[in-house]
């Protein structure tokens, strides 16, 4: 069996990363945005060459172009051999592409391992001013409107850059990948955010003209921007979810005190329980500090699966039917994931939440850990309910009515999962669900781990 080398093994855990629905969203924003500020194309790929985003670009010209197989397959051709380069050498690369449109990529680098690159495209410079006489020619066997063309060619959405600014731009791009490559490997969290996002304004000062830094302090600014509206988004989504996690119990004893007989007895307890229910709605407040900042979370660390997951099962029993309700584990020896451990406990123990209100006795729920290379993978197997393709494709729309599964008389949302989701995402892990009305459901969380030790606390709040 082949041996990877760590270099490979932390280039192929950042391409799954990077391939993270999430991450695919945060970084097609960041580019079209960037595009706007600086009036050129922003793409990024993964370490086999694969654009992660789509090509955001300033004007419609491409566009137009590339509808024609053709012409997309030449664009193809110019952008494959820059990003290889790239990706070889960890060094950046100028180009120009068929049209003479001037070009460069970026590498993104962890732990000074290729993991990525960052293209930048589509304007003109001083010294190469003019578009090709193969761009006009195919302008004219396609039939696209000559005049169209030539206005936007003439107008002010194609970029005619110095060789100054040209430079400039390499340099905030070189700021935004250093960005990006601390977001994925963990180095950037809410413990230094606000320093490291001065350091870098510190190092932007040290460019060597009034634009470039003027350029410079509105890219990083805005990136700074993006991802604290990530953090408050977040934080009022998971206030709901912290407040369904913490109402979840009560839920379990408004379904016990229903089979009281004694109805005096029965109207006290459940009264009990909506006041606790209430008491509860009123003390939980929206957290917004940046520890829910996506992505980038202190307080991780080396975890042993089997002892946590042993302790959370253990909690369940008084919720279970000795004589007939079954939860199996199962466990890789010595299986560590590095995370916050309060995060993996709050995925347990939905997981296992929503795996007893979906079932009847018997219930036979089952949860497996194993790790292939550098994934883990948590599965949580039952023999409930199930749901249909619809359900689930609420729980991914986040729309907070998902499930909605009725066994035993009680009915979950699909919050939980949801919870799961985000907890997961904010521990490079994505969720799975494969189920199917009254089949039961597997649900299964692939966790990326990075092996960088070394590098966790380059960033610290000194530097």
């Amino acid at each position: 069996m082949r041996v990877f080398s760590r270099a490979e093994r932390i280039a192929q855990c950042v391409r799954s990363r990077m391939n993270l629905k999430q991450f695919r969203q945060f970084a097609n924003t960041v580019c079209e945005d960037v595009c706007a500020l600086t009036g050129c194309s922003f793409q990024l790929w993964d370490v086999n060459g694969n654009h992660i985003t789509d090509r955001h670009k300033p004007h419609k010209v491409c566009d137009w172009l590339c509808e024609n197989k053709f012409i997309l397959e030449k664009c193809q051709q110019d952008d494959v051999p820059a990003v290889q380069s790239v990706l070889e050498t960890g060094k950046p690369h100028d180009y120009r592409c068929w049209a003479n449109f001037t070009c460069f990529m970026v590498p993104i680098m962890v732990a000074d391992t290729p993991v990525g690159a960052i293209s930048v495209g589509e304007f003109l410079t001083e010294d190469n001013s003019e578009l090709s006489r193969e761009f006009w020619r195919s302008c004219r066997n396609l039939n696209v409107d000559y005049r169209q063309i030539k206005a936007e060619v003439s107008g002010p959405r194609i970029k005619l850059v110095c060789r100054s600014q040209v430079e400039a731009l390499k340099k905030v791009t070189s700021f935004l990948a250093q960005v990006i490559s601390d977001v994925i490997s963990d180095q950037l969290t809410e413990a230094n955010f606000d320093t490291y996002f001065d350091r870098i304004e510190a190092e932007i000062e040290t460019l060597p003209d009034e634009d470039s830094r003027r350029l410079a302090h509105r890219i990083v600014r805005r990136l700074y921007r993006l991802l604290l509206e990530r953090a408050q988004i977040l934080a009022e989504h998971l206030q709901q979810m912290r407040l369904h996690h913490i109402l979840t119990p009560l839920s379990e004893l408004t379904y016990i005190a229903e089979t009281i007989t004694d109805l005096p007895e029965k109207c006290r307890a459940l009264g009990l329980i909506r006041v606790c229910d209430a008491r509860l709605r009123s003390c939980v407040t929206p957290d917004q500090t940046l520890s829910t900042l996506w992505l980038s979370s202190a307080g991780k660390k080396s975890v042993e699966v089997r002892p946590l997951l042993d302790s959370v099962v253990n909690s369940y029993k008084y919720r279970l039917n000795q004589d007939d309700d079954i939860i199996s584990t199962e466990t890789d020896k010595n299986l560590s994931l590095y995370i916050v451990p309060e995060h993996l406990r709050g995925i347990i123990e939905n997981l296992i939440d929503n795996a007893i209100k979906a079932s009847n006795p018997p219930r036979l729920i089952a949860i497996n850990a194993r790790q292939t290379g550098d994934e883990i993978t948590l599965e949580v197997r039952d023999n409930g309910c199930g749901m249909d393709e619809i359900q689930i494709e609420r729980i991914w729309a986040g729309s907070g009515s998902g499930a909605n599964f009725t066994a035993i008389g009680r009915a979950g949302a699909g919050m939980g999962l949801q919870l799961v989701m985000q907890l997961a995402a904010k521990n490079w892990g994505e969720l799975q669900i494969k189920s199917k009305p009254s089949g039961g459901s597997l649900i299964s969380i692939v966790f990326t781990q990075m092996e960088v030790p070394d590098e966790r606390n380059a960033v610290s709040d000194d530097n």
